[in-house]
């Protein structure tokens, strides 16, 4: 329908300027965007809104619950004493391997928490 499409072009918007943010601030650190808590939440949700359109040919739903998703991560990454000051990176995840193997897990608990909504509500 065409509300939908207008609600999914709004979600498409705010993810790529997510995206942008996030390489942004890969460039200013220097190191890939999740190396405390706050780039981690945020990357959370990024990956969490990622699953969702994703998987939104298949359901409505599934867009629905990654923003719920997202939600909830950019809300606790803002609202509590997280610290989102860019830092140095801590010596061990200055290795390239750990880096890609830190980055796919971390994202694995945005497609875990789509998931978890998914139950929840059917």
């Amino acid at each position: 329908t065409k509300t939908t499409k207008i609600f999914f072009i709004i979600l498409a918007t705010l993810f790529a300027l997510h995206t942008f943010g996030m390489g942004y601030r890969w460039v200013l650190s220097g190191h890939a965007p999740w190396s405390n808590i706050y780039e981690t939440l945020v990357y959370i949700s990024w990956s969490a809104v990622f699953a969702s359109v994703i998987f939104f040919r298949k359901s409505l739903l599934a867009l629905s619950a990654g923003v719920i998703i997202a939600g909830i991560f950019m809300f606790t990454a803002h609202l509590t004493d997280v610290d989102p000051q860019i830092t140095t990176l801590v010596p061990v995840l200055k290795s390239y391997w750990l880096t890609i193997h830190v980055s796919i897990l971390t994202a694995s608990y945005g497609f875990f928490g789509l998931s978890a909504i998914l139950g929840f509500l059917t």
